[in-house]
């Protein structure tokens, strides 16, 4: 798999961080911790679904496992309530709604049409009320013939099901917006409900979304596009209104700088910065998010920024401690993650001699368990997943008895407390 279609998979790990921040879930009774992996496999896709022991982070097949998903499954997230998960499948245009059974096994219940296509991501803000989904075309682009994407945001009801029609009287609908050439990620900030996609080919204009000679695919200006998410319960609830954007050489954008090839993107706990992975320059970016939600670089550059750490080669998904205080990024090319901690004013800082720890071939997602004690990567090429139990000084030691097996091709993994229905 090119580097350039694993950037479509990076940043769903950081979506499990949710499962913890700030929620009452986290301090209910819970009947085990588990994860689930998507694989894009043949076809169609699957989900592996794994019991984490809680001593030693050791990872145990589910009975049943893997669940059926649907085609080139790219992103899974869990409710923040721990009840539900959602996978988003890129070749089908569709998300999966799941529920999570107090054994861990998943239970597919409703599969909704996203309205453009090939869906890139997935995100859910903290409080549970709404999906994201950024998607490659908006309706009437397709390979053939490129255009724009845009981005879904479905309301979710109170039985985790989506709400896929649009706003009927003084209830919230599906709601669409349009975005540039290629969205890849999607975060949502842990406080003020700030939404950020990550662009890899920004264009106000859909001809320009077309190769032209000389311009393949199309004028390459990446940004982080921002938006503030309404997430009232009313006809209005899930509209994305626009941020502030940036200068850049002079002219205005409306969003941020993103360097050459960005691939992941995550936001820390408390909502104070943003990290932006990049690919081909082999590097990270820092942003501080400002009141209004907007980004400003914490180091900048006459392209509008420049990195703030570098990493091993083509870094992807990236994960965090629960905390706050530990970054780690998945180095597909290097088969292996950076790892740094987080200093004052977002600075990141290797941790330990290398600044590295070895994984599987070419790693493209992380995600951490619900409590932070442990790590997983999912492994695409040599289809497995490496675990890793998080020391206080933000350290990794290897599991015993990894990497553990999962059905071809693991693309992203997100992580759960199970708790009651």
């Amino acid at each position: 798999m090119k580097s350039s279609q694993i950037g479509r998979f990076a940043v769903a790990s950081v979506l499990s961080l949710a499962a913890c921040i700030g929620l009452t879930a986290c301090t209910t009774a819970y009947t085990g911790a588990y994860l689930y992996v998507t694989s894009v496999r043949a076809n169609p896709g699957v989900v592996n679904a794994f019991k984490i022991d809680s001593v030693s982070g050791a990872l145990t097949i589910l009975p049943d496992s893997p669940f059926p998903a649907g085609r080139n499954p790219v992103g899974v997230v869990v409710s923040p309530d721990n009840k539900a998960v959602y996978v988003v499948n890129h070749d089908d245009s569709t998300v999966i709604e799941y529920l999570i059974g107090t054994d861990g096994k998943l239970y597919a219940q409703n599969t909704y049409n996203t309205t453009g296509g090939l869906p890139t991501s997935i995100a859910i803000d903290p409080t549970g009320k709404f999906l994201l989904i950024p998607f490659t075309y908006q309706l009437g682009y397709t390979t053939a013939s490129p255009g724009p994407g845009g981005v879904d945001v479905f309301p979710i009801n109170a039985d985790e099901s989506l709400v896929s029609t649009p706003s009927t009287g003084t209830s919230p609908g599906l709601q669409a917006i349009n975005v540039g050439c290629n969205p890849v990620a999607i975060n949502v900030s842990a406080t003020n409900n700030y939404v950020y996609v990550l662009d890899q080919n920004y264009s106000p204009s859909p001809n320009t979304c077309v190769a032209t000679p000389g311009n393949s695919p199309v004028s390459n200006t990446p940004l982080i596009l921002g938006y503030s998410l309404d997430t009232s319960q009313t006809a209005q609830g899930g509209i994305l209104t626009p941020l502030p954007g940036a200068t850049i050489r002079g002219v205005s954008y409306p969003g941020y700088p993103a360097g050459v090839q960005p691939a992941g993107l995550i936001s820390d706990p408390k909502g104070q910065y943003v990290y932006v992975t990049d690919e081909t320059a082999n590097a990270i970016y820092g942003y501080t998010i400002q009141a209004n939600g907007s980004l400003v670089a914490m180091q900048s550059a006459p392209t509008g920024v420049a990195p703030i750490a570098t990493t091993q080669l083509t870094p992807m998904g990236m994960t965090m401690s629960p905390d706050g205080r530990f970054l780690f990024n998945a180095n597909y090319g290097s088969n292996n993650l950076s790892e740094f901690s987080i200093g004052s004013g977002g600075a990141l800082t290797p941790v330990g001699a290398s600044g590295t720890v070895g994984l599987g071939t070419n790693p493209t997602c992380l995600t951490m368990s619900s409590h932070g004690q442990f790590l997983f990567s999912t492994n695409y090429t040599s289809s497995n997943i490496s675990a890793l139990q998080l020391e206080s000084t933000g350290q990794l030691i290897n599991v015993g008895g990894m990497p553990f097996g999962a059905a071809g091709f693991p693309t992203c993994g997100t992580s759960v407390v199970a708790v009651g229905h």
